[in-house]
Order: C-alpha cells, then structure tokens, then sequence
C-alpha cells in the first residue's frame, strides 16, 4: 500500500496532463511573440553591432553545446546564425521565467534554421510542463546522446512514463542515464515496486538514500515495505 511519503513525491513530480489546453496556450503564445519573431528576423542592426552581438551570443551558446550542433552551427551563413541564437537567447528567458508557451514558438522558428538536440529537449519540456505529454515525448525521443542535454531528456521521458503508469517503459528510461543524486533511483525503485519487484525496488531504495535524494522519506519507506521480501544480509 503507497504512504503519505510516496504519494508526496508523486504529486511532486507530476506533470499536467492536459493538450488541449496546450495547445490554446501555445496559439496565444504565438500571437504573443509574433512581432518578436520578426523584429529578429529582421533586425535592422548596423554590421559592427550584429557581428558584436553575434560573436557574444555564438560564445554563450556554443560553449553550452556538445558536438551535436558546432559544426551545424559553423556552416550556417552570419545573418542565419544571428536569427538562430537570438531566437534561442528570447526563447531562454521565457522558459527560465516558466513562460513555456511564449518559448515555444521561438523555439519551433530556431529548429526550422537548425534542429539539434539542444532545441528538442527544451520544446519537448515545454510542451510537457504545459500539459501536452505526446507532443513533449515526441520531441524529447530526438534527442540524441551526442546533446548535452541527453541525460536529462531520458529522465524526463522516463518521469513521464512513470506518471502515465507504463513502469516498464519507465524504468527503460530512467536507467539509460542513471543520476548520482539519488532521484533517478528512488523513481526507479517506485516502478519496480509497482512492479512487484520488491528486491530490484528495495536495492534502488538503498542507492537513492545513499546518493541522497530530496525524496529521501520515500526512499526510507519503500525500504521499510520491501525488506520482508528481500534477504539484506545476503544482498547488502
């Protein structure tokens, strides 16, 4: 039977689930930003100051990037570079104001000049903090592990999974990456429990509280509802 521990870790990590109120949200949130999108698509900026916002932004960004879009990146012409960071410079702060649905569109318009991982990760989470979990694993699966962003995109489908209550898939995912903080293990050792797999959700248990996790009371009670069913001395 799931505790008070569990059931606070799993309203924790919920995600909303609902698309079509996505997707009314990202509509406005493209009316929203339209102007925005233009105005950078034509940026009426003398040479000296593009090739000086330019070169800031090709800094921020690249050094962010793993092998996955430099080259990429390199081979687009100036004025296709400028768009591109500065579509993802204003959809970044949208996305760290939790303004998902104004950061989706700029997002979308810099993967049409440039679809790398970096790109997915962010619209997939986006869509999937908004309700839309298809349209959000949809553009997490397309990224690749060359992203820097892939260890966290496999967590996120794998949460995503847990929470629509496909464990197997779940636990698949969460285990390509597995952290070191402790909070992959301990919803890992949730599924196996689900599962009935008491001595494979009893030995995450373990892991998660001795990574640490910020779910550490849920770890201690998954221990404490499995342990019947496992022999510690023999496997710990």
């Amino acid at each position: 039977m799931i505790g008070k521990n569990l059931e606070d870790m799993l309203r924790k990590i919920k995600l909303p689930d609902n698309p079509e109120s996505a997707k009314k949200k990202v509509e406005q949130g493209k009316e929203e930003v339209s102007e925005l999108m233009e105005n950078i698509k034509s940026e009426s900026l003398t040479d000296t100051i593009r090739l000086l916002e330019l070169s800031s932004l090709r800094m921020q960004y690249l050094m962010e990037l793993k092998h996955d879009g430099v080259k990429q990146i390199d081979n687009l012409k100036e004025e296709k570079q400028f768009e591109y960071f500065s579509l993802v410079n204003k959809g970044d702060e949208f996305y760290k104001k939790g303004e998902y649905a104004e950061a989706i569109p700029l997002y979308e318009r810099a993967k049409e000049i440039l679809n790398i991982g970096s790109i997915n990760f962010h619209i997939g989470t986006a869509y999937s903090m908004l309700g839309d979990q298809d349209k959000g694993l949809n553009f997490l699966l397309q990224v690749g592990p060359d992203s820097k962003d892939y260890d966290v995109a496999t967590s996120n489908i794998g949460t995503i999974h847990l929470i629509r209550k496909d464990f197997r898939t779940a636990i698949h995912y969460l285990k390509l990456r597995p952290d070191v903080g402790g909070t992959g293990q301990i919803k890992t050792a949730y599924c196996h429990y689900k599962l009935r797999e008491y001595e494979e959700s009893y030995n995450e248990a373990s892991l998660a509280l001795m990574f640490g996790t910020e779910f550490k009371d849920a770890a201690i009670e998954i221990k404490e509802a499995t342990e019947k069913y496992v022999d510690v001395e023999k496997r710990w």
